[in-house]
């Protein structure tokens, strides 16, 4: 019989647990649902190639990390900035605040007109020396303005590209624009010992290039893909690894969703202007050396 009331009282006592975790666990997610959301405005076109499963979990993790939701706003390519301003309000009438890629500047400035009380972000990437002020025609006080760390990811490529070539000592190509060299080749070259390096501002399918132990593409020179199936490729995309060439071993990725986290986080802190390092992603982690490959994934 004591037995039995023991048993008893024990089974209460885990009904009540269970369900005060059970009330908590609803509580919060309750909290975590009425959370003003984070927006991030794309365009409904590009989707497919970011990948749709890409961005959700990008999102989730991301909501998960912020403890509310990331929700994206995908706008038709050629749709007007009145437009896009209204697809936001649609989704929510007060967003923490809204993410906006450079592309979308205009609808941002619109959007800020009629919500001044919403944060808005607009994340330049790597808009080299771009003047936020003047593409904005307004205070840089009422935007948060925020960059792609040039300096951080290339010096990151850099060590990446030194690694592939380590066993190669051949040539290291970089493809970038001459406006992008300007702030990129000397964190580059500060992370790699070999001299052997040569820098190309654009990509001719006629032109006879040497042969290259590892291939640096940041913007420009995709065509060569097609020629150097067999070298190693450092590739700065917000595409799908799993859309790239297999021999694209890792992938700088500055889109929104990848600096969704950091971006609120400045927000937050009341930081208007700033930058943010791209999100690595090594695809091929058996052709990096195992000290290198720590180096870049910590």
């Amino acid at each position: 019989m004591l037995i039995m009331v023991s048993m008893n009282k024990l089974l209460k006592k885990l009904i009540i647990i269970t369900a005060s975790f059970a009330l908590a666990f609803l509580l919060i997610f309750i909290i975590y649902l009425v959370r003003a959301p984070v927006l991030i405005v794309t365009d409904l076109g590009f989707i497919p190639f970011y990948g749709e499963r890409r961005i959700k979990s990008e999102s989730l993790r991301s909501s998960l990390s912020l403890f509310r939701r990331v929700k994206t706003v995908g706008i038709a390519d050629d749709a007007a900035d009145e437009v896009v301003k209204m697809a936001v309000s649609d989704i929510s009438r007060r967003p923490y605040c809204v993410i906006f890629p450079f592309r979308f500047s205009g609808a941002a400035r619109l959007y800020r007109e009629q919500y001044s009380g919403v944060p808005v972000v607009i994340l330049e990437g790597m808009q080299v020396n771009s003047s936020s002020g003047s593409v904005l025609e307004s205070s840089i006080n009422d935007y948060f303005i925020y960059q792609t760390d040039i300096a951080h990811d290339f010096h990151l490529a850099g060590l990446a590209a030194a690694a592939l070539d380590i066993k190669k000592s051949g040539q290291i190509a970089v493809f970038m624009d001459n406006k992008l060299q300007l702030e990129a080749k000397k964190p580059f070259l500060d992370a790699i010992d070999t001299q052997n390096v040569v820098f190309f501002n654009s990509f001719s399918g006629d032109a006879e290039y040497p042969e290259f132990s590892c291939i640096v593409l940041a913007g420009t020179g995709a065509g060569i893909l097609e020629e150097r199936t067999d070298v190693p490729v450092i590739a700065f995309t917000w595409i799908d690894p799993e859309l790239l060439p297999g021999n694209i071993i890792a992938v700088f990725n500055d889109s929104p969703w990848s600096q969704a986290v950091k971006s609120v986080r400045m927000v937050s802190s009341g930081i208007t202007k700033g930058k943010i390092k791209s999100a690595l992603h090594i695809t091929n982690k058996k052709k990096i050396d195992k000290d290198t490959l720590r180096k870049l994934l910590k």
